[in-house]
């Protein structure tokens, strides 16, 4: 009857947070990366969308990319992530090339080895003919570099090859005739 009341409410927000942990594409197999998510604070239960129109928590046999996630809680929160996921090679191989490419006579060939290991390195034709071997032997971790020399190879697309125990990594290698 003619009084007025007063209160003050407190009204504390939680933190939506959302972390993750991937696991990168393998290949040669690929479409086998992983990203699993964890998510923290605010009021569950808590809606998942991906930029691939997946609305579950964690996501799998992925390739390599960008994905974005918006995580939202029942309060209406939004957070959201972009997460790359990178690929690996599992051949315990890191790379091989040659270069110049395409060549006339003579190139180098460079790769790379996480560790050491026995390998193979060979030379295919089109049809998948091996036409020459350029090493068989063990090789320490790193980087590796020899002169390949052409020989008696007609112009056209061969394939430089390195193999181990655990794969093998395959580069196109084009020989072309000298222009005079």
């Amino acid at each position: 009857d003619g009084c007025n009341g007063s209160d003050t409410t407190r009204v504390v927000a939680d933190s939506l947070y959302l972390t993750y942990q991937t696991t990168n594409e393998i290949l040669p197999e690929g479409n086998n990366g992983l990203i699993d998510i964890t998510v923290t604070g605010n009021f569950a239960p808590f809606e998942y969308l991906w930029n691939t129109g997946e609305t579950i928590q964690d996501i799998s046999n992925l390739q390599a990319g960008v994905y974005i996630l918006q995580v939202s809680d029942s309060a209406g929160c939004l957070v959201e992530e972009e997460i790359v996921l990178d690929s690996e090679t599992a051949s315990g191989i890191l790379d091989i090339f040659n270069h110049p490419n395409p060549f006339h006579d003579i190139t180098r060939v460079i790769y790379s080895l996480p560790e050491s290991a026995k390998i193979d390195i060979s030379v295919y034709d089109m049809s998948g003919k091996k036409v020459m071997i350029l090493v068989n032997r063990k090789a320490r971790e790193g980087w590796h570099t020899f002169t390949f020399y052409r020989n008696n190879l007609v112009s056209g697309v061969y394939y430089l090859q390195i193999q181990t125990s655990k794969g093998l990594v395959s580069r196109k290698m084009i020989i072309i005739e000298q222009k005079y």
